[in-house]
């Protein structure tokens, strides 16, 4: 079952929200805090107040954050009525910039105490941090103590040791090397002779000299976490490069053991495997988001992982993923958390047929997923999210669309963004068979496409490449279905048809390079197909046809599984 929310989260308002108190919910996130998040207003919906507190601690809640504008009353009534720990946040007004709100919060009576922020958004930010401190310093939750850590370790790797400047200042220059150069510690040596503060200190001063590597120098030693073809054709484009790629996998003879330096062979919660892995690496990056969520973290701790950790939760976790595009005013098909048979039933009366039911977690390439059609497939569906282990499931409406696109965005450590070309997918059984260069949609919807990538890679903070999937309706709006912080099966095309792949662009953007723009070299556009299953076995005749073909050495063929793919020109 899904993790009961620890902290609350309300505001008297819908207008709160955009500009407010989604960046409560977002750092939460971050954080790796479970909440929840409700309107409930101290002056339109009393009776709704008076229940929240009641219920509150029975919920398993352990504190609230009350963000308000104007009068505030929110967080003093909430306050009144729970020994909770409550957080008030005051909303900016348009006729007093906040200050209303400010002096209304915190001027509360001696014996109801509200812990007042600033006002506005950092006032949201610092809740959330504040909440999770509080979480974290009672000594019952050690992973969101850790979480808290490694937030904090982050915001201060993010601190340059030196200004950036267009010009090398050499003095300075030298200055950091002699401080962080790669030789002065050596974790494998040391770790059993320090005791465990020492050890965390000797971490975070060899993770410092790695961030602050701006680019990693060619010769260098690049992670990925993953052996499938991802990690494969990310290694040869980093190979290009000149760096050496470790890749850390479990399996005996994954696809990119064929072209990496080193496989690490190891489990992904070994946590002496991954310490290892880690202290031969300059920077770490992934090629597929089922990782456990605390072997990133864990990384982390040693060598920057790019993507953050924290990108890879919310894109495997599609609660997470879709809360967090609809909190930036994205649309998405209508959605509703299912922990249980019983919410299934209460939210089909809500959605209503047809809907679309999904694991919350370990669902790709159709896998996890169930179309209700009636009543009756209640049974079937929960019985197939049963099978994927996931204990938590999000039911979607179904939605009518005309197309289904996606669009890879890259993002480097300077916050520059390129795109690639908007491009159009055909499904065969729920998994990829056709990638068409451009997609075949207005040049309106190709720039909308392009906005809401850009505007979801900086809100991450992406440091990496994304792909972002979407449905185009049938007037041309366009809904976020899925995202993946790593290569995409629908961007292959690019290594033949675009002057920069998209493995390029992601391992440029890992070292510290800044992404290079996008230009299509296909004249007339390409197409990219994936051969699964037999279908491996035309790789000849496909050749022959004038098709480029990449084989991915995987060692047995079965029904629906990638194999390779093949692109080629149209003309």
């Amino acid at each position: 079952m899904e993790e009961k929310a620890l902290v609350g989260v309300i505001m008297g308002s819908q207008s709160d929200w955009p500009e407010t108190m989604k960046h409560t919910a977002i750092t939460l996130q971050q954080l790796g805090v479970s909440f929840e998040v409700n309107i409930v207003s101290a002056h339109r919906t009393p009776e709704r107040l008076f229940e929240y507190a009641k219920t509150a601690k029975e919920r398993g809640l352990k504190v609230i954050i009350a963000g308000a504008g104007g009068a505030a009353h929110l967080p003093g009534m909430i306050a009144s009525l729970t020994t909770l720990p409550v957080l008030g946040v005051p909303v900016q007004s348009k006729s007093l910039s906040g200050m209303d709100s400010l002096l209304s919060i915190v001027q509360m009576p001696g014996g109801i105490p509200v812990g007042t922020l600033a006002i506005g958004r950092a006032g949201a930010i610092n809740a959330a941090i504040l909440a999770t401190s509080i979480l974290a310093t009672s000594g019952n939750y050690p992973n969101i103590e850790e979480q808290l850590n490694q937030f904090r370790r982050n915001q201060t790797d993010s601190v340059a040791l030196i200004p950036h400047h267009e010009e090398p200042f050499p003095s300075l220059e030298i200055k950091s090397s002699f401080l962080f150069g790669r030789e002065e510690t050596n974790i494998d040596t040391k770790d059993k002779k320090q005791n465990e503060t020492e050890r965390d200190e000797i971490a975070k001063e060899n993770r410092k000299r790695k961030q602050d590597m701006k680019p990693i120098p060619s010769g260098r030693n690049v992670g990925i976490i993953g052996g499938g073809q991802l990690a494969k054709m990310s290694a040869m484009a980093a190979a290009s490069l000149g760096y050496k790629v470790w890749i850390f996998a479990p399996e005996n003879d994954p696809p990119a053991s064929h072209s990496c330096f080193k496989h690490f062979k190891g489990d992904y919660m070994d946590k002496e495997a991954l310490e290892k892995f880690a202290s031969q690496t300059d920077v770490i990056t992934y090629e597929f988001e089922n990782i456990p969520k605390e072997t990133l973290e864990y990384l982390n701790r040693f060598t920057p992982v790019r993507p953050s950790p924290h990108v890879n939760a919310t894109c495997q976790d599609r609660l997470m993923e879709k809360t967090f595009v609809k909190s930036l005013g994205i649309p998405t098909a209508p959605f509703e958390p299912i922990r249980s048979k019983e919410e299934l039933k209460e939210a089909l009366i809500r959605i209503s047929y047809p809907a679309v039911l999904k694991s919350n977690n370990f669902g790709y390439d159709g896998k996890g997923q169930f179309t209700l059609r009636s009543e009756s497939d209640i049974d079937k569906a929960w019985e197939k999210m049963q099978s994927v282990h996931s204990q938590s499931a999000i039911l979607e409406g179904f939605i009518s669309f005309e197309k289904e696109v996606s669009v890879i965005v890259g993002r480097d450590l300077n916050g520059n963004v390129e795109c690639f070309p908007l491009v159009e997918n055909e499904h065969e059984n729920h998994i990829l068979k056709k990638t068409t260069v451009p997609a075949h949609v207005s040049e309106q919807t190709k720039e909308n496409a392009k906005t809401i990538a850009t505007k979801l890679a900086n809100e991450f903070q992406l440091v990496g490449i994304l792909a972002v999937e979407m449905f185009v309706t049938k007037d041309g709006s366009l809904l976020v279905n899925e995202m993946a912080p790593r290569p995409h099966n629908s961007g292959h095309w690019s290594i033949e048809a675009s002057n920069i792949s998209q493995f390029d662009q992601h391992v440029r953007s890992v070292v510290g390079l800044d992404v290079g723009k996008i230009q299509v070299i296909a004249p007339h556009g390409c197409h990219m197909i994936n051969l699964l299953g037999n279908e491996v076995n035309q790789w000849v005749e496909l050749i022959s046809s004038g098709y480029s073909v990449h084989l991915y050495g995987k060692d047995e063929i079965k029904p629906g599984r990638k194999l390779g793919h093949a692109t080629k020109f149209d003309s």
